[in-house]
């Protein structure tokens, strides 16, 4: 653990409590040259982030300059978790020179591997190194403090995003609760997602409902299932409208062939080709067997 990090981070503006979270757990395990090598796993458990927002942190903070990633590898070539190196104004921006009496190991050469002696010698199986103990002490009070921060941090006015994220998603025959969609935006902005991102996925959407009416409207997903499933994110064509019946099918052959392939079928298509409410055109079905390889 290195203090002179530590007071650095405290002093960068991320723009993000998560963000800022992220790089004080970072400082708090550098060395004094700015370098840190956990793994997101590890990050993750110590911010009480999900993976997703770590590795969004991360790699915002690296668009920001405040850090820079290296891959590293074991002495086997095994992949290991990358080093973080902190950007204390040049501390740790540039390796020292080998050999130098505090130039750090060589990133292959980092942690390398233990082996245990058994019997007469013989060479048993590779073991994963233990923290060293400045790291392990430190784990806690690292969590802590990050937790504090978290705590800290100014919460998001969500009334007015929602608002408009609400007023725009599609209307759906039958119930649509929406107190538990107001957690799922909650829940979705403290992971780390942008508003204005989930707004215009749910624009998008909209605009693919927008010439369904009647009983099809039933099929258009609850929003809390919607924000829980980050279906803002997909990049498939379900917001895309299908003009005419030659690109309707084309669009439903991608969707078939991805179904096939993952396994997954998106809820804005509504239900899949197996379930006898479908949607899924009936001439397809028949010209073939719709039912998705078994993703091992």
């Amino acid at each position: 653990m290195s203090n002179a990090a530590i007071a650095w981070a405290k002093g960068q503006k991320t723009g993000s409590g998560s963000r800022k979270i992220v790089l004080l757990v970072l400082a708090d395990y550098a060395d004094q040259t700015g370098q840190a090598f956990p793994s997101v796993r590890q990050l993750c458990v110590d911010t009480d982030l999900s993976e997703r927002a770590v590795r969004k942190a991360l790699s915002e903070l690296a668009d920001l300059g405040l850090l820079s990633r290296q891959h590293r590898v074991r002495t086997d070539q095994s992949n290991t978790s990358n080093l973080f190196v902190l950007n204390m104004q040049g501390v740790g921006a540039r390796r020292a020179p080998l050999g130098a009496p505090d130039a750090p190991p060589p990133l292959h050469d980092v942690h390398p591997l233990l082996h245990e002696v058994q019997g007469d010698g013989a060479r048993g199986a590779p073991l994963e190194p233990l923290l060293e103990p400045s790291l392990s002490l430190s784990v806690a009070r690292a969590t802590k403090r990050a937790k504090a921060q978290k705590a800290q941090a100014p919460k998001p006015d969500l009334e007015e995003p929602f608002h408009r994220f609400w007023a725009t998603y599609p209307k759906r025959e039958g119930p649509n609760p929406k107190k538990p969609a107001r957690a799922e935006f909650a829940a979705a902005v403290r992971r780390g997602s942008d508003p204005e991102a989930i707004l215009a996925g749910a624009v998008r959407f909209a605009a693919h409902w927008a010439k369904r009416s009647g009983s099809e409207l039933r099929f258009v997903p609850h929003a809390r299932k919607w924000l829980r499933e980050e279906a803002w994110q997909d990049d498939d064509d379900a917001a895309t409208p299908e003009p005419k019946l030659v690109a309707s099918d084309e669009i439903w052959r991608r969707r078939l062939e991805r179904w096939r392939r993952t396994g997954s079928w998106a809820s804005s298509w509504g239900p899949d080709p197996d379930d006898p409410m479908t949607n899924f055109p009936a001439h397809l079905r028949n010209a073939s067997d719709p039912s998705p390889r078994k993703v091992v």
